[in-house]
């Protein structure tokens, strides 16, 4: 699972006109989207501009596949996001974190339903981007696990160390 997270508009002016915001936000989805097909993806809105990319849903497949494809499209989003420029020559910046396991799958909601995805899986990952850097990939590791297994040349792991998930205790993390 794969959490982004859009958290600047740099350089956006004070006071910007909702009309400009909303063309920025669509602009930088739509790339995103993108990328997300490319890798094949699934994606996920959650609150405000944070959103899931998925793998192994909605048909499961090797996790190793998987954490890979993730990987790369994480990968992707921050250089593309470094090159990203508005017509108005705004920039935005994001941060991001994975990590892999089972999810549970639903519709909820009769009003408005929604299809979200629950679970611990996607608490960790949520907690993997909260803990990011800005620009950065924050990787899990159980996700790293599976990463090294994969032994792509276009992925490399840095060790960040140690963090304490709220109520899971310590795992050791990486950069992507």
């Amino acid at each position: 699972v794969l959490y982004a997270d859009i958290i600047r508009y740099s350089n956006a002016p004070a006071g910007m006109p909702p009309q400009e915001v909303v063309s920025l936000l669509n602009d930088v989805h739509n790339m995103y989207d993108s990328l997300l097909d490319k890798h094949g993806l699934i994606k996920i809105r959650r609150s405000g501009e944070a959103f899931l990319g998925v793998g192994g849903c909605p048909t499961a497949e090797d996790p190793v596949r998987a954490a890979l494809r993730a990987a790369l499209c994480a990968r992707e989003m921050v250089l593309a996001t470094a090159a990203f420029r508005s017509s108005a020559g705004q920039r935005v910046q994001i941060r991001l974190g994975l990590h892999s396991g089972p999810v549970v799958a639903a519709v909820v909601g009769t009003h408005m339903p929604r299809f979200s995805l629950f679970g611990d899986t996607i608490d960790i990952s949520h907690f993997m981007e909260a803990t990011s850097s800005v620009m950065r990939v924050h990787v899990s590791d159980t996700t790293a696990e599976l990463l090294t297994i994969a032994d792509d040349p276009l992925v490399s792991l840095q060790p960040r160390g140690v963090i304490d998930v709220r109520g899971r205790g310590a795992i050791t993390t990486s950069w992507l």
